[in-house]
């Protein structure tokens, strides 16, 4: 009987002051997804091939120097990964390719890196970091010790693989060597 008479008064709480449980209901649809999302869905990884610069491939900007190098092969070297809140690696950089520019002290960067990311149903998009991603979608990164913006120019669900290529060409009257990474 005092069970029922207590149930009887919550009831009549809640009827009575409906703002105050349409807040407790959207607070507990919140936590039974993030409980989902943390402990029941799997991480998808794909794998991408990113150009360092601004991030926008039509941008003109300045091409990093040879610190900036050095930033890359330490965190190479030392394994670091952008951590979500949750502490899991979001993003790792797996390999680092670079090529001089024309002006002294600057160079050409692509990176290989694991992302994860979240799936969008059957569609084949992917969303990092609550955005959409593809070839040409500008990508930021925030790495414990480096922080950098990119371009996405490949994206995999398999490892990209660089497979290089000795090319010849002419440059006026004199013929010169280029090498260079080409996907074949």
């Amino acid at each position: 009987m005092r069970k029922m008479s207590f149930l009887k008064k919550i009831w009549k709480f809640l009827v009575d002051n409906y703002f105050i449980s349409i807040f407790i209901a959207c607070i507990g649809f919140v936590a039974v997804v993030s409980v989902y999302k943390l402990f029941f869905v799997k991480p998808t990884y794909v794998y991408a091939k990113v150009k360092v610069g601004q991030g926008l491939w039509w941008a003109s900007t300045q091409k990093p120097s040879s610190w900036y190098l050095e930033a890359f092969q330490n965190v190479i070297k030392t394994k670091e990964s952008e951590n979500d809140l949750s502490g899991n690696p979001q993003s790792q950089i797996l390999s680092m390719r670079y090529y001089p520019t024309y002006i002294q002290n600057q160079y050409d960067v692509y990176l290989i890196m694991k992302l994860k990311v979240s799936k969008l149903g059957k569609t084949g998009k992917y969303n990092f970091k609550r955005s959409s991603i593809g070839v040409s979608s500008p990508v930021d990164f925030e790495f414990p010790s480096v922080q950098f913006s990119g371009t996405i120019i490949d994206i995999s669900e398999k490892p990209i693989k660089d497979k290089l290529s000795r090319k010849r060409g002419c440059f006026g009257k004199e013929e010169i060597q280029i090498h260079g990474s080409m996907r074949l």
